[in-house]
């Protein structure tokens, strides 16, 4: 049995426990920290409100991972929350080839 620290723990009560390797580290407002799989991680912060990734003890993330964690974080900062869809065409540059900046402008009103 792997221990604890190794294993995802930041699933939904109505899911089954995940096995994935708990790589990233979230810490919510008040500094309670807990660590998951990129999937689960991004899914937290777009639920946490002003929850943020612990760059320093989140290690092996490729390109996608990191920016999805880094786009999950900036909403949660925001305190809003986005969709999957959303968050893509984010990452893509925003919907209808408009520029990052202006996709979250659209977003915010």
């Amino acid at each position: 049995m792997t221990q604890p620290r190794f294993t995802c723990i930041l699933t939904r009560a109505d899911e089954s426990a995940c096995q994935s390797y708990a790589r990233i580290t979230i810490v919510d407002s008040e500094d309670a920290r807990a660590r998951g799989c990129p999937h689960h991680a991004v899914a937290a912060l777009d639920g946490i409100a002003a929850a943020h990734v612990d760059w320093a003890d989140s290690k092996g993330l490729n390109k996608r991972e990191r920016k999805a964690l880094e786009l999950s974080e900036e909403r949660s900062k925001l305190g809003g929350q986005t969709s999957y869809r959303d968050r893509a065409a984010l990452a893509a540059g925003g919907p209808d080839g408009e520029g990052q900046a202006e996709g979250q402008a659209r977003q915010a009103r």
